[in-house]
């Protein structure tokens, strides 16, 4: 099998524009790209979006997932439950902990409302039901409903295994309603943190909506940092076509991105994490100061002193003498707050959007590995010893089943598209569910198997639970 490298993307050292969509991108001064910046958002005002993101990182203990992963090797008992089942599983934990008497009943009455409501709401899900739709032995439910409700300390950790679902605000409530029904909120040692591969991703119009609007026509130009939303996206196919018919896109990046191709100006900006004093908030909402540690190359630029000066350029005077500065307006218009009691959420399973069957009887998951980061761009400019190149992974039974090997090149088709990947094969795996990343969307674009079901509250997509089929392809059809 022979050795597949990433694709590398070119650091931005010089500010680009093109003179219209047809020609080439062309050097240009600072002053140039933020007036033309300017130019193009002023055309647009009313009209105009921007994606932003910045990332962070932590662990847990305990492992629930559908597939074996890295993590799970920490966890005392690892539990398989089937994709797009979390809701069922925290129901029949909560059903158990009631059932058992170890509910925090001075707590519930104290700090939240709508506990009876959530008692009928979860009194239906029995262990053997949820055992049925979860995949999880009954005994194995039974065992870490007890387990968590007697701990003296207990924190639920959840990743985007549960929020990259069209149900990821209720996957989460049903999570919080855990955490409430033992008290396990304002106690040491306890409570809920999810585990972000980004943070302070906040936004007007979520992505999905934003997609909507470039489609409906009402959004027409779009800011985009430190984001590759053309090989991020869900259905990457579609998501490439509504950005190239804006009237007008900017994108501010370290390295020359497929979104920062079909831009209309490119801003280099500092590499966040070596080049630029800043703060980071992670996981426990604990604030770390980072230290440049490094000189950034030719005439890139800080995040804050580009917004800054385009905000100049619109009208908006903003002058800030460093990062502090920017760290201490923040402090002051973010007061903490204590809130009434909390609600129980009251929510009710729904599976994924896209369904097995006959014609596509894989569950396809997504996820990521440990040597690469998101699309690649940040990670695929070095190597890594533990770094293989993207395959789709099936569990030794499904390899067999198809007649597959190791390395084997496949047809992987869903309802909205195919791709030729190679085969590996993974024991963390179980029968009728594969498995791959997004991290090497130059040698197999898996976003374009996926459904564009998003979830009506936060807006994420389903990229977690797509349907597929596999296919042997032919000799003759086998790249060499």
């Amino acid at each position: 099998m022979s050795e597949r490298r990433p694709k590398t993307y070119a650091r931005l050292t010089h500010p680009l524009v093109r003179d219209s969509r047809e020609e080439p991108f062309r050097q240009a001064d600072w002053d140039e790209a933020l007036t033309r910046v300017a130019q193009g958002l002023s055309r647009a005002r009313g009209a105009f979006g921007m994606f932003s993101r910045i990332s962070s990182h932590e662990e847990a203990e305990q492992a629930v997932g559908p597939r074996r992963a890295s993590t799970a090797e920490w966890a005392e008992r690892p539990l398989g439950l089937n994709v797009g089942t979390d809701i069922p599983m925290a129901h029949a934990i909560g059903r158990e902990i009631i059932r058992a008497g170890l509910a925090d009943h001075a707590f519930i009455e104290r700090e939240t409302t709508g506990f009876e409501e959530y008692r009928q709401l979860v009194d239906p899900w029995t262990l053997s039901l949820a055992e049925k739709v979860t995949g999880v032995p009954a005994s194995a439910i039974r065992e870490l409903a007890h387990a968590y409700a007697r701990a003296e300390r207990a924190r639920l950790c959840w990743t985007p295994g549960t929020t990259k679902h069209g149900t990821s605000a209720d996957s989460v409530r049903a999570l919080i309603n855990l955490s409430l029904l033992t008290g396990r909120v304002g106690r040491y040692g306890s409570g809920l943190h999810p585990l972000r591969g980004q943070n302070n991703a906040h936004y007007g119009l979520n992505p999905t909506e934003m997609f909507e609007a470039m489609e409906e026509g009402t959004l027409k130009a779009v800011y985009c940092v430190g984001e590759n939303p053309a090989q991020s996206e869900a259905d990457s196919e579609r998501a490439t076509r509504r950005m190239s018919a804006l009237d007008f896109l900017v994108v501010q990046d370290i390295f020359l991105t497929e979104t920062a191709e079909l831009a209309d100006v490119v801003l280099p900006a500092f590499a966040g994490w070596p080049e630029t004093d800043r703060t980071t908030t992670d996981s426990e909402r604990r604030v770390q100061g980072v230290r440049a540690a490094v000189t950034p190359p030719g005439e890139v630029r800080d995040d804050i002193d580009i917004i800054c000066d385009l905000a100049t350029r619109l009208g908006h005077d903003r002058k800030y003498a460093d990062a502090e500065a920017v760290r201490n307006e923040l402090r002051s218009v973010s007061p903490v707050e204590w809130g009434p009691r909390a609600p129980f959420g009251l929510v009710r399973h729904d599976p994924p959007v896209d369904l097995t069957d006959e014609r596509y009887p894989i569950r396809l998951t997504a996820g990521r590995r440990l040597d690469s980061y998101n699309t690649g761009v940040r990670s695929g400019s070095f190597p890594s010893p533990l770094r293989r190149g993207e395959y789709i992974e099936l569990c030794p039974e499904d390899a067999e089943h198809y007649g597959v090997v190791v390395g084997e090149e496949v047809q992987v088709s869903s309802r909205r598209g195919s791709m030729v990947a190679p085969v590996w094969v993974d024991t963390a795996l179980r029968p009728g569910l594969a498995f791959t990343t997004m991290h090497f969307p130059d040698e197999v674009d898996t976003n374009q198997l996926r459904v564009e079901a998003t979830c009506p509250i936060a807006g994420t997509a389903e990229f977690k639970a797509s349907a597929i089929r596999i296919e042997k392809l032919p000799v003759a059809a086998v790249r060499s």
